[in-house]
Formats: C-alpha cells, sequence, structure tokens
C-alpha cells in the first residue's frame, strides 16, 4: 500500500463530515474516528451549528484599561463573532454617585463620549445596564427633572444603534436569555458571587465583580452553573491598590451557542502581555 493509500480514509473521514454522517455511521463504514477526525467534527459543528457571543464586562470609563480593550478589539476582529453582548458598567458615573466625588475627573458627557467611542467598534446587540448606569435613575442620585437629559439610553444612542436595552433588574421578566444562559450585570459583590447568582438564576453569565470565577453544585448537571467574567477597567486604581486586596482580575468571555440551547463558554483571562485565545497570539 503506498502513503498515498494510507491516507485515504481520513481523507475520506473529512468528506463524510462536510457531509453530515455522524461518527458512528462511520465507524459502520470502517472508518474509526481519530484525531483529525474529532477536529473535523469540532469544525463543522462550530462553523454551521453554533452561534458566536462575545462578552464584555465592566469597562467603568473613564477608568477602563486602553491596553484590554485592544486585545478585545483584536479578537473580534479575528474571531467574527455573530453578537456582542456588553454586560453593563460601561461608565463610573462618578458625578451622580452617592458615595465620594473625591474619584471624578470627567464631566459626565465627557464618559458619554468616551464610552461612545468605545461602542461604535464594539457593535453590540445588546447592552445590559449596570448598577452604575442605574445611577441615573436611583431615587437621590439624579432629580427627576434631569433625569431625560442624563438618561443612559440617549447617550448610548440606543434606538440609533438597534441595540437591546436589558434594564438593571431581577424580576424574571426583564432577564436576558441566550440559549439556556441567564445574561445578568451582577448583583453579588462577594467572592462567593458565582454561586450566589447561580443559586439565585440557575446557569447564569454574569460581571459586576470584577473577579474571575466559576461554580457548579455538586448536585447539579446542567443548571445552577455559575460564570464570572471579570472586568476590563485598570487595576492600579488609588482605591484598588489600598486597604484589603480585592481579587479583581481582567477578563472577557465568548462562546458557542447551539440551536438546543446548550453552549460551550470560555473566559480570556488577561495576564500580564502576552496571550493566546483561539490559537491566536496577542500582545498589548
Amino acid at each position: 500500500m503506498s502513503s498515498t493509500d494510507a491516507q485515504k480514509p481520513v481523507i475520506k473521514a473529512a468528506v463524510d463530515v462536510a457531509g453530515g454522517i455522524r461518527p458512528a455511521q462511520r465507524l459502520l463504514n470502517g472508518l474509526a474516528p481519530n484525531y483529525h477526525d474529532v477536529r473535523n467534527v469540532a469544525r463543522a459543528n462550530a462553523v454551521h451549528m453554533a452561534e458566536r457571543r462575545l462578552f464584555v464586562p465592566d469597562m467603568h470609563v473613564p477608568d477602563h484599561d486602553p491596553s484590554a480593550l485592544a486585545i478585545v478589539r483584536a479578537f473580534k476582529d479575528d474571531w467574527k463573532p455573530h453578537k456582542v453582548t456588553v454586560m453593563g458598567d460601561i461608565i463610573n458615573a462618578d458625578a451622580v454617585s452617592m458615595h465620594a466625588k473625591t474619584q471624578t475627573r470627567y464631566d459626565q458627557s465627557e464618559e458619554y463620549a468616551i464610552a461612545g467611542e468605545i461602542l461604535d467598534w464594539l457593535e453590540p446587540d445588546e447592552i445590559l445596564e449596570g448598577n452604575h448606569e442605574e445611577r441615573f435613575r436611583r431615587p437621590g442620585c439624579v432629580p427627576w427633572e434631569l433625569w431625560a437629559m442624563l438618561n443612559p439610553q440617549k447617550w448610548f444612542e440606543i434606538e440609533k444603534r438597534g441595540v437591546r436595552w436589558v434594564p438593571y433588574s431581577n424580576r424574571p421578566e426583564d432577564l436576558m436569555h441566550v440559549g439556556k444562559l441567564t445574561v445578568i450585570h451582577g448583583f453579588r459583590t462577594n467572592e462567593y458571587a458565582a454561586k450566589a447568582e447561580a443559586l439565585s438564576f440557575g446557569c447564569v453569565i454574569h460581571a459586576h465583580t470584577h473577579r474571575v470565577q466559576d461554580f457548579q453544585p455538586k448536585h447539579a448537571y446542567e443548571k445552577h452553573t455559575g460564570f464570572n467574567i471579570g472586568c476590563l477597567c485598570r487595576l492600579d486604581l488609588d482605591y484598588q491598590t489600598t486597604g484589603t486586596p480585592r481579587g479583581w482580575a481582567q477578563a472577557f468571555a465568548f462562546g458557542y451557542f447551539f440551536k438546543d440551547g446548550n453552549f460551550s463558554l470560555y473566559t480570556a483571562r488577561l495576564i500580564g502581555d502576552e496571550f493566546y485565545i483561539e490559537g491566536e497570539y496577542y500582545h498589548r
């Protein structure tokens, strides 16, 4: 047998995958699955059967990290997601914070202008209202007479962009779902946030804590799994570098969502200056 003949079953297996023949059928046809065959099956599923979705967590303009966002932008250009979901807390909104105003360095319109430039290249399909955007409609933060002027939906140009706006709310009718995954900004802030959100909302992805966490209880198989996907803001803020360490981590998430509601979800954590994400090399 020649070397060319020896490779024919592998080539035939690849053709079978493209033609939609399942691995069990290939076994009946005498085509044993191998490493290359498995890779072909995975690629066929990813390309033809799954929706690619990018999840972008807290940026906190003007405290966003441009170098981290540059990685997200490059990955988006390479990976070409079908959908982009911005997870909330795009801006700090310190100007209307009930906390001390010592960190306010930008006029609110400047925060919105910077955020708008980021949204231009992110091209989101959904924007979740974070607790920082929610400040503008929180009683006591902004006089109701100024609400229309400061409304984040207006400044983010939600209608013009054709973006779905998801309010900061834990009511079932307000929640966003992608297949079997619930998508929220997040309501808990401690080191057990992923567990708490999962026990409240089922299979859930969230941001808010600026931490990277995964949780799955021992009694659950597919439900009640929590994915906490970090942040894209700076980690050297004055209040971050003093006092008790907070465990913040820069990251974002991406996933493949299948027609039956199942999904493959991955968190890309940005540690240091060099990264491999989905087989591509990125450098700050």
